[in-house]
């Protein structure tokens, strides 16, 4: 297990009265059972970021799990019991923070009123944390102000990643509708105007929720449908391959064979060929995958 932490102790400055760091640290390559509880709390704060695998923790009374791209904060005399198993190979960091202005900034970056959260990823996270660190071993000039500096910036991001993250579900839900006639039937060939009818959208405001959630416009990820729905007749039927782009609405012959061998690397007849009868190959046949 590999552990890396930092404590300011103060013993020279006085802590910044409005936001200051009292200790942090990072842990990785958990090969032994860690945890913590202390049930009365802390005087101070504490938020935990789970960057890999699992942890176990205790919430309002209740024991639950979370897992990477999650965070926990405790409050002052919040219980604080957490920890990982031997088995969860995890890593995550760790700070303790306090100050007379840290309830008003966690409540601006809309942290403060649960203590759970999915902040997703961002490599710079480990990046700010050994900053930090440094910060408080080296103890240069002003490095109470640049903690503080270092400590908003690391918050404003996860709340920032919290925000986008609540955005994306909620475009999702909006979508949903298209997606779903997409997959349910690529032979009908709905424009982009029926597909935001159905989504109660605008056309232009369709697209920009779309490819929010999907990372694509609507008609490539109905070409992407159809291609996928393709491969499979190809592995699993014996239908001429006209017929399969009619099928899968891609109804010129031409353009369904250059559409997929973009995709898959092989046109539908040498694709057939090699995997053709899927059951022999336990239906896991991935063959060299191309971005459109």
């Amino acid at each position: 297990m590999k552990i890396v932490q930092a404590h300011n102790y103060f013993k020279n400055d006085t802590p910044y009265a409005a936001l200051h760091i009292n200790s942090c640290g990072y842990f990785s390559e958990i090969d032994c059972a860690t945890g913590v509880c202390r049930r009365n709390g802390r005087a101070d704060y504490q938020i935990i970021c789970i960057l890999k695998g699992k942890m176990h923790a205790e919430i309002n009374g209740s024991r639950c799990e979370l897992s990477e791209g999650q965070a926990i904060i405790f409050k002052p005399g919040e219980p604080q019991i957490y920890g990982c198993s031997p088995q969860s190979d995890s890593a995550y960091y760790w700070i303790h923070f306090g100050g007379e202005a840290t309830e008003q900034l966690l409540r601006e970056c809309g942290l403060y009123e649960k203590n759970c959260f999915d902040v997703g990823e961002d490599s710079t996270d480990i990046e700010m944390i050994f900053n930090i660190m440094a910060e408080i071993n080296q103890k240069s000039v002003c490095y109470q102000l640049r903690l503080a500096a270092l400590f908003t910036e690391l918050l404003t991001g996860l709340a920032r990643r919290v925000v986008s993250e609540v955005g994306t579900q909620r475009a999702a839900r909006r979508v949903y509708p298209a997606i779903e006639a997409m997959e349910s039937d690529t032979n009908i060939q709905y424009t982009v105007s029926d597909y935001a009818e159905m989504c109660l959208m605008s056309k232009y405001y369709f697209l920009h929720e779309f490819k929010k959630v999907t990372g694509r416009t609507p008609m490539q990820y109905k070409c992407a449908v159809s291609l996928e729905k393709a491969r499979c007749l190809l592995r699993e039927t014996e239908l001429p391959i006209k017929e399969i782009a009619n099928t899968v609405g891609i109804p010129n012959p031409l353009y369904f064979g250059k559409k997929f061998k973009a995709r898959f690397g092989v046109p539908p007849a040498a694709y057939r060929r090699r995997f053709g009868n899927a059951s022999e190959y336990g239906g896991a046949v991935e063959f060299g995958k191309k971005s459109e």
